[in-house]
């Protein structure tokens, strides 16, 4: 079978270069283009920049699938990583993971978890404010710690160490620089102080749960338990050594059944394809909350659904493949709103 790898490679031009660091390596590019030359697939690659359109336009025809790594978006702007799959939909092509209108909704954490609440599903109390706020702002009964992210954003971008806040000056404070330095909204949700769950899922509409991760907490006292921008990505930092992932995870099996329930739940809700990851904080009375859901997540060899691969009994080969043949075969899924 002939491949195209799409990708988001080139340099840094739109986003802030601090959020980035880290992100626009190519080892998730590398890993997949072994995995698909070892399986005997004619790959080619083409990067997701000023020369897309025409470079699709010349593969039209030529390609059975194409494989969507551009995760990043177009120039290494997350913001039009739905644009991507709208490019690809628009031309024709069949290609693997989710399509517009599933990734431009799991973008929107604002949305996503407005679509969470009218469904029913569990989800941290939250609010969404559209411009900056003074301390005489109403919080709608939210109670502290409370936690500030981007209501558009993707990796951990904008979410750092002190973006859990414990009073209404930090409040302000966060949610203002987030409103300056991002693209609106700032969401603001209840920090649920417990474990963190990931759940892996694969398919279109039979759907696979894979064995759970846990990260594992090992911080100072000081710090707040959860996974910011420096856990992921900046490797030499605590947060970063103090948040260790465990896979498969130790959980209980009526918890563990739940979380299951509500991951498929919101797999299917957001009209996820091919695989994707829910995740999911813990509270102190063994209630799971979803946090987001991730379409077309990282799937290097190093990442963490790869690691739920190994536990579920896959190999790496077999987990590409599978996605491949996914993007093929895909069936009309579309987000539903389950009023």
């Amino acid at each position: 079978m002939k491949v195209a790898i799409i990708y988001s490679g080139g340099e840094l031009t739109t986003q802030q270069p601090e959020d980035y660091k880290g992100r626009n390596d190519e080892g998730n590019l590398q890993d997949v283009m072994n995995a698909l030359t070892s399986l005997n697939h004619e790959v080619v690659k083409v990067d997701a920049n000023e020369s897309i359109f025409q470079r699709l336009l010349e593969l039209k025809g030529q390609v059975d699938v194409l494989f969507n790594l551009a995760e990043e978006g177009y120039n290494l702007d997350i913001g039009t990583e739905p644009h991507m799959a709208a490019l690809f939909e628009m031309l024709g092509f069949k290609f693997t993971g989710s399509n517009y209108l599933c990734l431009a909704s799991c973008l929107d954490k604002a949305r996503a978890k407005q679509l969470f609440v009218v469904n029913g599903l569990s989800t941290p109390n939250f609010m969404i404010f559209n411009k900056e706020i003074n301390p005489d702002v109403k919080i709608n009964g939210l109670k502290f710690p409370l936690i500030v992210k981007p209501g558009k954003s993707d990796g951990s971008v904008g979410i750092r160490r002190n973006s859990v806040v414990e009073d209404v000056e930090q409040l302000v404070l966060k949610v203002n620089e987030i409103i300056q330095t991002y693209e609106p909204p700032a969401l603001v949700e209840e920090f649920i102080d417990g474990r963190e769950v990931n759940v892996g899922i694969l398919g279109n509409k039979r759907l696979t749960v894979l064995p759970m991760s846990e990260i594992i907490f090992n911080l100072p006292p000081e710090e707040w338990n959860f996974v910011p921008y420096e856990a992921k990505w900046l490797t030499k930092t605590k947060y970063y050594k103090g948040t260790t992932p465990k896979c498969p995870a130790e959980i209980e099996p009526e918890l563990k059944d739940e979380i299951e329930e509500l991951a498929k739940k919101a797999y299917t809700l957001m009209g996820v394809r091919g695989f994707g990851r829910v995740d999911f904080r813990i509270d102190a009375n063994n209630k799971p909350y979803i946090l987001e859901v991730n379409p077309n997540p990282d799937i290097s060899r190093d990442a963490g659904l790869a690691r739920m691969i190994q536990a579920h009994g896959m190999t790496y080969e077999e987990l590409i493949e599978k996605i491949l043949r996914m993007g093929i075969n895909k069936d009309d899924q579309e987000l539903r709103i389950l009023i």
